[in-house]
């Protein structure tokens, strides 16, 4: 289970970075996805998992 809350982090962390260097806020993908901002949070501090819905929906936008 440790190595899976590893890997959630460090792909939160990706993920954060990848955010601030496009210059994006956390409200930014939260539109996008449909989700709110703690939500992104969540998914970037590595306390909640993402799922295909919310990603899939922003990426055709």
């Amino acid at each position: 289970m440790d190595d899976r809350r590893d890997r959630l982090r460090a792909l939160g962390e990706l993920l954060r970075r990848l955010r601030k260097d496009a210059g994006l806020t956390g409200k930014d993908p939260a539109s996008r996805a449909g989700v709110t901002q703690p939500t992104i949070s969540r998914i970037e501090t590595g306390l909640l998992s993402s799922t295909a819905g919310p990603s899939v929906s922003a990426s055709r936008r």
